[in-house]
Protein backbone atom coordinates (compact mmCIF):
# COMPACT_ATOMS: atom_id res chain seq x y z
CA UNK A 1 0.00 0.00 0.00
CA UNK A 2 2.99 2.47 0.37
CA UNK A 3 4.84 1.46 -2.80
CA UNK A 4 3.00 0.46 -5.50
CA UNK A 5 1.24 3.65 -5.54
CA UNK A 6 5.17 5.37 -6.50
CA UNK A 7 4.91 3.01 -9.65
CA UNK A 8 1.04 4.53 -10.20
CA UNK A 9 3.12 8.05 -10.03
CA UNK A 10 5.65 7.09 -12.46
CA UNK A 11 2.74 5.75 -14.81
CA UNK A 12 1.09 8.84 -14.41
CA UNK A 13 4.04 10.82 -15.17
CA UNK A 14 3.81 9.28 -18.97
CA UNK A 15 0.13 9.51 -19.66
CA UNK A 16 -0.97 13.43 -21.33
CA UNK A 17 -3.51 15.05 -18.79
CA UNK A 18 -5.05 18.55 -20.26
CA UNK A 19 -5.38 19.65 -16.00
CA UNK A 20 -4.17 18.84 -12.82
CA UNK A 21 -7.41 17.76 -12.03
CA UNK A 22 -7.09 14.87 -14.72
CA UNK A 23 -4.09 14.06 -13.19
CA UNK A 24 -5.06 13.71 -10.08
CA UNK A 25 -8.52 11.41 -10.67
CA UNK A 26 -6.38 9.17 -12.96
CA UNK A 27 -4.03 8.52 -9.99
CA UNK A 28 -6.99 8.48 -7.74
CA UNK A 29 -8.60 5.57 -10.09
CA UNK A 30 -5.33 3.34 -9.99
CA UNK A 31 -4.17 4.04 -6.30
CA UNK A 32 -7.69 3.48 -5.03
CA UNK A 33 -8.48 0.11 -6.94
CA UNK A 34 -5.28 -1.56 -5.98
CA UNK A 35 -5.10 -0.59 -2.27
CA UNK A 36 -9.13 -2.38 -2.39
CA UNK A 37 -7.86 -5.16 -3.64
CA UNK A 38 -5.02 -6.06 -1.82
CA UNK A 39 -6.87 -4.71 1.62
CA UNK A 40 -10.01 -6.48 1.53
CA UNK A 41 -9.77 -8.99 -0.99
CA UNK A 42 -6.29 -10.19 -0.54
CA UNK A 43 -6.82 -9.89 2.98
CA UNK A 44 -9.27 -12.55 3.13
CA UNK A 45 -7.54 -15.15 0.84
CA UNK A 46 -4.73 -14.68 2.83
CA UNK A 47 -5.79 -15.33 6.63
CA UNK A 48 -3.13 -16.06 9.14
CA UNK A 49 -3.01 -18.29 11.41
CA UNK A 50 -4.88 -16.28 14.02
CA UNK A 51 -8.52 -16.63 11.44
CA UNK A 52 -10.10 -14.08 9.89
CA UNK A 53 -11.19 -10.99 12.15
CA UNK A 54 -7.68 -10.66 13.76
CA UNK A 55 -6.68 -10.00 10.40
CA UNK A 56 -8.94 -7.62 9.83
CA UNK A 57 -8.66 -6.05 13.39
CA UNK A 58 -4.65 -6.01 12.61
CA UNK A 59 -5.41 -3.51 9.04
CA UNK A 60 -7.62 -1.15 10.89
CA UNK A 61 -5.33 -0.89 14.07
CA UNK A 62 -2.87 -0.05 11.23
CA UNK A 63 -5.07 2.21 9.54
CA UNK A 64 -5.24 4.32 13.07
CA UNK A 65 -1.63 4.09 14.04
CA UNK A 66 0.49 3.71 11.22
CA UNK A 67 -1.29 6.03 8.46
CA UNK A 68 -1.35 8.86 10.91
CA UNK A 69 1.89 8.66 12.11
CA UNK A 70 3.68 8.53 8.81
CA UNK A 71 2.12 11.72 8.07
CA UNK A 72 2.60 13.27 10.87
CA UNK A 73 6.19 12.33 11.16
CA UNK A 74 7.19 13.36 7.65
CA UNK A 75 10.15 11.79 7.81
CA UNK A 76 10.76 12.59 4.33
CA UNK A 77 10.56 16.32 4.65
CA UNK A 78 12.62 16.03 7.64
CA UNK A 79 15.84 14.34 5.41
CA UNK A 80 15.82 16.71 3.45
CA UNK A 81 15.85 19.69 5.62
CA UNK A 82 18.28 18.40 7.84
CA UNK A 83 20.32 16.18 6.48
CA UNK A 84 20.38 17.02 2.63
CA UNK A 85 19.91 20.98 2.70
CA UNK A 86 23.10 22.01 4.83
CA UNK A 87 25.47 20.14 2.33
CA UNK A 88 24.02 21.66 -0.61
CA UNK A 89 26.23 24.07 -3.26
CA UNK A 90 24.50 27.22 -2.91
CA UNK A 91 21.63 29.02 -0.92
CA UNK A 92 19.13 28.34 -4.18
CA UNK A 93 19.36 25.22 -3.54
CA UNK A 94 19.21 25.07 0.42
CA UNK A 95 15.95 26.66 -0.12
CA UNK A 96 14.50 24.21 -2.38
CA UNK A 97 14.35 21.50 0.40
CA UNK A 98 11.93 23.99 2.66
CA UNK A 99 9.47 24.32 0.05
CA UNK A 100 7.97 21.14 1.94
CA UNK A 101 6.60 18.31 0.12
CA UNK A 102 3.82 18.34 -2.73
CA UNK A 103 0.73 16.11 -1.98
CA UNK A 104 -1.47 14.70 -3.81
CA UNK A 105 -5.65 14.76 -3.51
CA UNK A 106 -5.97 11.98 -5.27
CA UNK A 107 -3.89 9.61 -2.82
CA UNK A 108 -5.60 11.72 0.36
CA UNK A 109 -8.92 10.21 -1.16
CA UNK A 110 -7.55 6.55 -1.93
CA UNK A 111 -6.83 6.26 1.71
CA UNK A 112 -10.46 7.38 2.80
CA UNK A 113 -12.21 5.15 0.55
CA UNK A 114 -10.09 2.36 1.61
CA UNK A 115 -11.10 2.75 5.42
CA UNK A 116 -14.85 3.02 4.22
CA UNK A 117 -14.41 0.10 1.96
CA UNK A 118 -13.06 -2.48 4.52
CA UNK A 119 -15.37 -1.25 7.17
CA UNK A 120 -18.69 -1.75 5.00
CA UNK A 121 -16.58 -5.26 3.28
CA UNK A 122 -16.62 -6.84 6.84
CA UNK A 123 -19.26 -5.04 8.65
CA UNK A 124 -21.57 -7.96 9.95
CA UNK A 125 -18.71 -9.84 11.02
CA UNK A 126 -17.06 -6.91 12.40
CA UNK A 127 -19.86 -4.02 13.46
CA UNK A 128 -16.42 -2.60 15.78
CA UNK A 129 -15.14 -1.94 12.40
CA UNK A 130 -17.08 1.30 11.93
CA UNK A 131 -15.95 2.62 15.28
CA UNK A 132 -12.00 1.83 14.33
CA UNK A 133 -12.59 3.56 11.00
CA UNK A 134 -13.64 6.29 12.91
CA UNK A 135 -11.30 6.74 14.57
CA UNK A 136 -8.94 5.94 11.70
CA UNK A 137 -10.28 8.99 9.57
CA UNK A 138 -10.27 11.31 12.06
CA UNK A 139 -7.00 11.15 13.44
CA UNK A 140 -5.76 11.12 9.47
CA UNK A 141 -7.61 13.90 9.62
CA UNK A 142 -6.02 15.95 12.21
CA UNK A 143 -2.40 14.75 11.11
CA UNK A 144 -2.85 15.55 7.94
CA UNK A 145 -4.26 19.25 8.80
CA UNK A 146 -1.23 19.81 10.92
CA UNK A 147 0.73 18.88 8.35
CA UNK A 148 -1.40 21.13 5.29
CA UNK A 149 -1.00 24.48 7.76
CA UNK A 150 2.87 23.80 8.60
CA UNK A 151 4.66 21.47 6.67
CA UNK A 152 3.62 20.63 3.04
CA UNK A 153 4.25 22.72 0.19
CA UNK A 154 1.53 24.44 -1.84
CA UNK A 155 -1.15 22.67 -3.85
CA UNK A 156 -1.69 23.46 -7.11
CA UNK A 157 -5.08 24.83 -8.30
CA UNK A 158 -7.38 21.83 -8.79
CA UNK A 159 -11.15 21.01 -9.99
CA UNK A 160 -13.80 18.75 -8.59
CA UNK A 161 -12.50 15.69 -10.95
CA UNK A 162 -11.11 13.69 -7.89
CA UNK A 163 -14.45 14.88 -5.72
CA UNK A 164 -17.01 13.29 -8.67
CA UNK A 165 -14.89 10.17 -9.00
CA UNK A 166 -15.86 9.38 -5.24
CA UNK A 167 -19.41 10.85 -5.64
CA UNK A 168 -20.33 9.07 -8.48
CA UNK A 169 -18.12 5.85 -8.61
CA UNK A 170 -16.04 4.73 -5.54
CA UNK A 171 -18.78 5.49 -2.83
CA UNK A 172 -21.47 3.89 -4.49
CA UNK A 173 -19.09 0.79 -5.08
CA UNK A 174 -18.86 0.71 -1.19
CA UNK A 175 -22.46 0.67 -1.05
CA UNK A 176 -22.83 -1.53 -2.90
CA UNK A 177 -20.23 -3.33 -1.16
CA UNK A 178 -21.92 -3.43 1.81
CA UNK A 179 -25.07 -4.56 0.55
CA UNK A 180 -23.68 -8.00 -1.21
CA UNK A 181 -21.47 -8.56 1.56
CA UNK A 182 -24.11 -7.91 3.98
CA UNK A 183 -26.39 -10.34 2.21
CA UNK A 184 -24.39 -12.92 1.51
CA UNK A 185 -22.80 -12.68 5.65
CA UNK A 186 -26.29 -12.51 7.31
CA UNK A 187 -27.51 -15.80 4.99
CA UNK A 188 -24.15 -17.53 5.08
CA UNK A 189 -23.83 -17.88 9.11
CA UNK A 190 -23.08 -19.47 10.53
CA UNK A 191 -20.33 -20.17 7.68
CA UNK A 192 -19.41 -23.83 8.20
CA UNK A 193 -20.92 -25.30 4.70
CA UNK A 194 -22.99 -27.93 6.58
CA UNK A 195 -26.25 -28.91 6.80
CA UNK A 196 -28.30 -31.05 8.94
CA UNK A 197 -29.78 -34.33 7.38
CA UNK A 198 -33.22 -36.49 8.77
CA UNK A 199 -30.35 -39.48 9.26
CA UNK A 200 -28.80 -40.24 13.32
CA UNK A 201 -25.64 -42.13 12.98
CA UNK A 202 -25.51 -45.38 14.92
CA UNK A 203 -23.82 -48.62 15.36
CA UNK A 204 -25.31 -49.83 11.41
CA UNK A 205 -26.03 -46.84 9.98
CA UNK A 206 -22.90 -44.87 9.45
CA UNK A 207 -21.01 -47.00 12.00
CA UNK A 208 -17.87 -45.69 10.65
CA UNK A 209 -18.42 -42.31 12.68
CA UNK A 210 -18.30 -44.17 15.65
CA UNK A 211 -15.57 -44.40 17.86
CA UNK A 212 -12.59 -41.65 18.68
CA UNK A 213 -11.57 -38.99 15.82
CA UNK A 214 -8.88 -36.09 16.15
CA UNK A 215 -9.94 -33.06 14.01
CA UNK A 216 -7.49 -30.41 12.98
CA UNK A 217 -9.34 -27.08 12.45
CA UNK A 218 -7.91 -24.91 9.64
CA UNK A 219 -6.12 -22.77 12.23
CA UNK A 220 -4.08 -25.79 12.93
CA UNK A 221 -6.02 -26.71 16.60
CA UNK A 222 -6.00 -30.02 17.36
CA UNK A 223 -9.12 -31.57 19.51
CA UNK A 224 -10.96 -34.75 20.02
CA UNK A 225 -14.04 -36.11 19.12
CA UNK A 226 -15.84 -39.03 20.63
CA UNK A 227 -18.91 -40.49 18.78
CA UNK A 228 -20.50 -43.43 20.65
CA UNK A 229 -23.44 -44.45 18.11
CA UNK A 230 -26.11 -44.56 19.83
CA UNK A 231 -29.11 -42.11 17.91
CA UNK A 232 -28.21 -39.12 19.30
CA UNK A 233 -25.48 -38.15 17.01
CA UNK A 234 -26.88 -36.22 13.79
CA UNK A 235 -25.67 -36.48 10.03
CA UNK A 236 -24.40 -33.22 8.49
CA UNK A 237 -23.77 -33.01 4.56
CA UNK A 238 -21.47 -30.56 3.17
CA UNK A 239 -23.77 -28.00 1.09
CA UNK A 240 -22.79 -24.70 -0.92
CA UNK A 241 -22.60 -21.13 0.93
CA UNK A 242 -20.50 -19.02 -1.16
CA UNK A 243 -23.54 -18.42 -3.49
CA UNK A 244 -22.29 -14.72 -4.24
CA UNK A 245 -19.53 -16.58 -6.52
CA UNK A 246 -21.66 -16.45 -9.72
CA UNK A 247 -25.25 -15.03 -11.10
CA UNK A 248 -26.55 -18.90 -11.09
CA UNK A 249 -26.07 -19.41 -7.37
CA UNK A 250 -27.21 -15.98 -6.47
CA UNK A 251 -30.42 -16.41 -8.63
CA UNK A 252 -31.11 -20.14 -7.02
CA UNK A 253 -30.75 -18.70 -3.52
CA UNK A 254 -33.75 -16.65 -3.92
CA UNK A 255 -35.46 -19.16 -5.90
CA UNK A 256 -35.13 -21.90 -3.50
CA UNK A 257 -37.81 -22.27 -0.67
CA UNK A 258 -35.42 -23.83 1.73
CA UNK A 259 -31.56 -24.11 2.90
CA UNK A 260 -30.60 -26.81 4.87
CA UNK A 261 -28.05 -24.48 7.26
CA UNK A 262 -30.33 -21.90 7.98
CA UNK A 263 -33.71 -21.51 10.30
CA UNK A 264 -37.12 -20.14 8.95
CA UNK A 265 -36.11 -16.94 10.74
CA UNK A 266 -32.75 -16.76 9.10
CA UNK A 267 -33.82 -17.19 6.01
CA UNK A 268 -37.23 -14.72 5.63
CA UNK A 269 -34.84 -11.76 7.64
CA UNK A 270 -31.96 -13.03 4.40
CA UNK A 271 -34.45 -12.52 1.82
CA UNK A 272 -36.18 -9.32 3.09
CA UNK A 273 -32.43 -7.81 3.60
CA UNK A 274 -31.65 -9.18 0.08
CA UNK A 275 -34.45 -7.43 -1.44
CA UNK A 276 -34.22 -4.15 0.29
CA UNK A 277 -30.28 -3.88 -0.68
CA UNK A 278 -31.47 -4.90 -4.47
CA UNK A 279 -33.90 -1.73 -4.23
CA UNK A 280 -31.28 0.91 -2.58
CA UNK A 281 -28.68 0.03 -4.82
CA UNK A 282 -30.90 0.39 -7.85
CA UNK A 283 -31.60 3.79 -6.53
CA UNK A 284 -28.03 4.44 -6.40
CA UNK A 285 -27.78 3.04 -10.36
CA UNK A 286 -30.24 5.20 -11.87
CA UNK A 287 -29.13 8.57 -9.69
CA UNK A 288 -26.04 7.57 -11.16
CA UNK A 289 -27.11 7.21 -15.16
CA UNK A 290 -29.20 10.15 -14.57
CA UNK A 291 -26.08 12.48 -13.85
CA UNK A 292 -24.02 10.44 -16.48
CA UNK A 293 -26.79 11.28 -19.23
CA UNK A 294 -26.70 14.77 -18.84
CA UNK A 295 -23.25 14.72 -18.80
CA UNK A 296 -23.94 13.09 -21.98
CA UNK A 297 -26.53 15.72 -23.42
CA UNK A 298 -24.18 18.06 -22.65
CA UNK A 299 -21.20 16.88 -24.46
CA UNK A 300 -23.38 16.27 -27.42
CA UNK A 301 -25.43 19.46 -28.08
CA UNK A 302 -23.72 21.96 -25.59
CA UNK A 303 -24.88 23.11 -22.43
CA UNK A 304 -22.53 26.19 -21.63
CA UNK A 305 -23.44 28.58 -19.56
CA UNK A 306 -22.14 31.15 -16.61
CA UNK A 307 -23.38 32.67 -13.51
CA UNK A 308 -20.02 35.35 -13.01
CA UNK A 309 -20.83 38.91 -12.54
CA UNK A 310 -19.06 41.38 -14.63
CA UNK A 311 -16.48 43.33 -12.57
CA UNK A 312 -16.21 46.37 -14.53
CA UNK A 313 -12.39 45.69 -15.30
CA UNK A 314 -10.90 44.58 -18.19
CA UNK A 315 -8.24 41.60 -18.00
CA UNK A 316 -5.06 44.06 -17.78
CA UNK A 317 -6.96 45.53 -14.76
CA UNK A 318 -6.69 41.96 -13.35
CA UNK A 319 -3.87 41.15 -10.66
CA UNK A 320 -4.23 37.29 -10.69
CA UNK A 321 -4.38 36.95 -14.51
CA UNK A 322 -1.66 34.57 -15.63
CA UNK A 323 0.14 35.09 -19.27
CA UNK A 324 1.91 31.94 -20.71
CA UNK A 325 5.33 32.26 -20.05
CA UNK A 326 7.54 29.78 -20.95
CA UNK A 327 9.28 28.20 -18.16
CA UNK A 328 11.14 25.01 -16.75
CA UNK A 329 11.28 24.23 -12.77
CA UNK A 330 14.51 22.34 -11.30
CA UNK A 331 14.52 21.11 -8.01
CA UNK A 332 17.09 22.84 -7.27
CA UNK A 333 15.39 26.12 -7.34
CA UNK A 334 12.59 27.36 -5.27
CA UNK A 335 11.14 29.14 -8.72
CA UNK A 336 10.71 27.93 -12.22
CA UNK A 337 13.31 29.20 -14.67
CA UNK A 338 12.08 31.51 -16.95
CA UNK A 339 13.18 30.60 -20.73
CA UNK A 340 12.21 34.05 -22.38
CA UNK A 341 12.88 37.62 -22.48
CA UNK A 342 10.21 39.39 -20.02
CA UNK A 343 11.40 42.59 -19.83
CA UNK A 344 8.58 43.79 -22.45
CA UNK A 345 6.04 42.43 -20.10
CA UNK A 346 3.94 43.47 -16.79
CA UNK A 347 5.83 40.86 -14.67
CA UNK A 348 2.87 40.78 -12.53
CA UNK A 349 1.17 38.42 -15.00
CA UNK A 350 4.17 35.99 -14.92
CA UNK A 351 1.96 33.86 -12.26
CA UNK A 352 4.52 34.16 -9.30
CA UNK A 353 6.60 36.35 -7.67
CA UNK A 354 9.62 35.91 -5.26
CA UNK A 355 9.83 37.74 -2.16
CA UNK A 356 13.69 38.03 -2.15
CA UNK A 357 14.49 37.96 -5.50
CA UNK A 358 13.75 39.71 -8.63
CA UNK A 359 12.63 38.03 -11.57
CA UNK A 360 15.56 38.90 -13.24
CA UNK A 361 17.45 36.52 -11.17
CA UNK A 362 15.67 33.58 -12.70
CA UNK A 363 15.68 34.78 -16.51
CA UNK A 364 18.29 32.10 -18.43
CA UNK A 365 18.78 34.86 -21.40
CA UNK A 366 22.22 35.60 -19.79
CA UNK A 367 23.23 31.81 -19.75
CA UNK A 368 22.44 31.33 -23.19
CA UNK A 369 23.61 33.70 -25.04
CA UNK A 370 26.83 32.19 -25.76
CA UNK A 371 24.63 30.22 -28.42
CA UNK A 372 23.64 33.59 -30.44
CA UNK A 373 24.78 33.77 -33.64
CA UNK A 374 27.75 36.54 -33.99
CA UNK A 375 26.65 36.91 -37.45
CA UNK A 376 22.89 38.47 -36.20
CA UNK A 377 21.29 39.76 -33.83
CA UNK A 378 18.54 37.45 -33.26
CA UNK A 379 17.96 36.58 -29.70
CA UNK A 380 18.16 33.31 -28.48
CA UNK A 381 15.25 33.20 -26.75
CA UNK A 382 11.50 34.21 -27.50
CA UNK A 383 10.14 37.24 -26.47
CA UNK A 384 7.02 37.77 -24.51
CA UNK A 385 5.40 41.50 -25.60
CA UNK A 386 2.87 42.83 -23.55
CA UNK A 387 0.79 45.41 -25.07
CA UNK A 388 -1.06 47.90 -23.11
CA UNK A 389 -4.64 48.49 -24.48
CA UNK A 390 -5.48 51.65 -26.44
CA UNK A 391 -9.30 50.41 -26.61
CA UNK A 392 -11.04 52.52 -23.75
CA UNK A 393 -13.98 49.53 -22.36
CA UNK A 394 -17.13 50.60 -22.93
CA UNK A 395 -15.57 53.55 -25.60
CA UNK A 396 -14.76 53.97 -29.42
CA UNK A 397 -12.05 52.21 -31.01
CA UNK A 398 -8.94 54.40 -31.72
CA UNK A 399 -7.97 55.08 -35.25
CA UNK A 400 -5.24 52.64 -35.61
CA UNK A 401 -4.94 49.25 -37.49
CA UNK A 402 -5.05 46.67 -34.50
CA UNK A 403 -3.92 43.38 -36.20
CA UNK A 404 -0.80 44.90 -36.96
CA UNK A 405 -0.09 45.05 -33.34
CA UNK A 406 -0.68 41.14 -33.26
CA UNK A 407 1.95 40.76 -36.17
CA UNK A 408 4.52 42.62 -35.14
CA UNK A 409 4.08 41.10 -31.25
CA UNK A 410 5.69 38.00 -30.11
CA UNK A 411 3.84 37.54 -26.88
CA UNK A 412 0.54 38.30 -26.06
CA UNK A 413 -2.02 41.14 -26.80
CA UNK A 414 -4.82 42.49 -24.74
Amino acid sequence: NFLVPNVFKVINSLESHRHEGSYQASLYIKITLFRWINTAFTGTLGIGSDGLLPAVFAVMRAEIIITPLLSFLDIVGHVRRYLIAPFTANQPAMDSHFRGAVQLLGEKYTNMSKVIFVCFFYSVIFPIGYFLGAIALYLTFLAEKYMLLRSWGPLPSLGNDVAKISRHLFFPLCVFTLCVMSEYYFAAYPFDSLCGTSVNVTQTNHGEYVGNHTIVSGVNTTFQVSLAGDGSEKLYRFCRQDFVVSVYYIHRFFLEKSHGWMSRQQMTMSKVFGLVSVIFVAIILLFNLYHYGLELVEFLYGGYCTTEIDSGRGFSEQTTADAYVPQVRLATFEYPLLACDISEMDQRHVGWIDPVRSHDFYSLMTDVDYLRDEDTADPVLSKVVYYPPTIQRYGTVPEHDSMSLFLHGEGILT
